[in-house]
């Protein structure tokens, strides 16, 4: 991933885990992970072709998120939260009224009822020394191709264009396929090597047949 593409994906991150830090302790955690997860693959859908790096601003209302009561929800808010057994109402219950987030290029702001002018959430690049972050909740989200949960990529000449966001459990394994494939449906136990099973089983065999003699 190249420092233009970083920039645009840190910036659906950091909006999404700014949202989530108001849910926390009033949805469950999975569904509040469940929740940023779809929220994020869907903007990344959304903001595909609507970033420019030398002009951050450009676009800027098309990648408005407005949140609140009075506010009709968007389409993509409304689909992420039905998703994960949510209504949109559970979401805004915990937001301090009305909020507009605007994720630009290297940059995250919001707006609320509070806010006469724009209040950073996020600026600069993950990777730099100066980077600006007001911490959001413990929703960790990594970008991984579906290749790694078991999907076909029908255009494997455009690579990137099928990039997705998937939760990680802090400390959890992550599986690929071919590692799934050597597991019990996931757990870190590794099946067992089934020509040591077929040796264990002749020598016990064996040894039955000499205590009967």
């Amino acid at each position: 991933m190249d420092y233009k593409e970083a920039k645009n994906v840190y910036g659906i991150e950091r909006a999404l885990e700014f949202v989530a830090r108001y849910l926390q302790f009033r949805v469950p955690r999975l569904k509040i992970c469940q929740f940023v997860e779809h929220m994020s693959n869907l903007l990344l859908l959304r903001y595909q072709g609507k970033w420019d790096v030398t002009d951050p601003k450009k676009f800027a209302n098309e990648r408005m998120l407005r949140f609140g009561v009075g506010i009709p929800p968007e389409d993509l808010v409304l689909s992420a939260a039905s998703a994960v057994g949510l209504s949109v109402e559970d979401i805004i219950s915990c937001l301090p009224g009305r909020m507009v987030i605007m994720v630009n290029p290297g940059e995250v702001y919001y707006i609320d009822d509070n806010a006469a002018a724009p209040k950073p959430i996020w600026l600069g690049l993950a990777e730099t020394a100066d980077e600006k972050f007001v911490q959001g909740s413990n929703a960790q989200l990594s970008l991984v191709h579906p290749r790694e949960l078991g999907l076909e990529n029908p255009f494997p000449n455009n690579l990137r264009e099928f990039m997705m966001f998937r939760y990680v459990v802090p400390g959890s394994q992550n599986f690929s396929v071919e590692s799934f494939a050597q597991t019990r449906f996931g757990s870190l136990r590794k099946r067992p090597d089934p020509e040591i099973l077929r040796r264990l089983q002749k020598s016990i065999i064996a040894a039955t047949a000499q205590s009967d003699l």
